[in-house]
């Protein structure tokens, strides 16, 4: 949604333009004046982010849309980008969310409390105790009871000072939806600590990664880990898959999708 009823906008000089009134006109409603909104909100993401195809800025444009008015958005497995209302759509589209969507986040000295559900959306997501300058430096807890969604279109990076307390949730997406890209996206794994098993309820290593749930709306069935040179690590039927203990390094992962179609991406374990 945008706004296009009653909006000025500038017209031809004269009669030969909608009104005699030079250069505004006034009062113009329609699909027409809708459009321009979300095409100059287009532009605005590609200002900060020139390499983004289509299908990124459309994705990005969709998954920051406001939920306005009283309606009931749901999750619809046509519509990938969040919830969505059949009146409605994604929502009201928001210049400044999808701006800053466009460009990779950094979160840091950061709590997110029991009860919280929260969503972080952006092309590149990297999350530690310094992972920029721009903001105090301070670990990022997910407290028991938090629910915590990192989702990128590039990759998403846990570095040192990121823990996830036993009863938290993690999920980390990674998209994969455009046909347009021709680079593979990456998957960081989490590693925070080497404290012994029986020390581990502040660390991320007890959880379970379930971010890579489906591929351009087709379910994964069964992931499979490669190293580098082709050696077979693991495979995973059961959508889940935790790669915490791997030793530092780049691993294939190779996806048997619902339709015996197979996609491949590769991650970057740092610890």
């Amino acid at each position: 949604m945008a706004p296009g009823v009653e909006i000025r906008t500038t017209d031809v000089r004269g009669n030969a333009g909608y009104s005699n009134v030079d250069y505004i006109l006034r009062g113009v409603t329609g699909t027409s004046i809708a459009c321009p909104h979300v095409a100059a909100i287009a532009g605005l993401i590609l200002s900060v982010n020139p390499y983004l195809t289509n299908q990124e800025v459309a994705n990005i444009i969709e998954s920051t849309a406001q939920k306005t008015g009283d309606y009931l958005y749901e999750l619809n497995d046509e519509y990938p980008n969040g919830t969505w209302n059949f009146d409605m759509g994604y929502g009201l589209v928001d210049a400044y969310a999808a701006v800053l969507a466009a460009q990779p986040k950094y979160i840091q000295n950061q709590v997110y409390q029991s009860g919280q559900e929260v969503y972080e959306y952006a092309t590149e997501i990297t999350s530690g105790h310094a992972v920029t300058d721009s903001r105090p430096y301070g670990n990022v807890i997910l407290e028991a009871g938090s629910d915590v969604t990192l989702r990128a279109m590039e990759q998403v990076v846990l570095k040192p000072g990121f823990h996830a307390k036993a009863g938290s949730k993690l999920h980390i997406k990674v998209d994969t939806t455009s046909t347009q890209s021709t680079t593979a996206p990456q998957l960081v794994a989490p590693r925070t600590s080497s404290a012994p098993a029986e020390d581990r309820n502040s660390t991320t290593e007890d959880v379970a990664n379930n971010g890579l749930e489906t591929v351009a709306n087709k379910v994964i069935v069964s992931t499979s880990i490669y190293t580098i040179s082709g050696q077979l690590i693991q495979t995973i039927s059961d959508g889940q898959y935790n790669a915490a203990d791997l030793p530092n390094g780049m691993y294939i992962l190779q996806h048997r999708m619902s339709d015996g179609s197979m996609k491949s991406e590769k991650i970057i374990n740092n610890k």
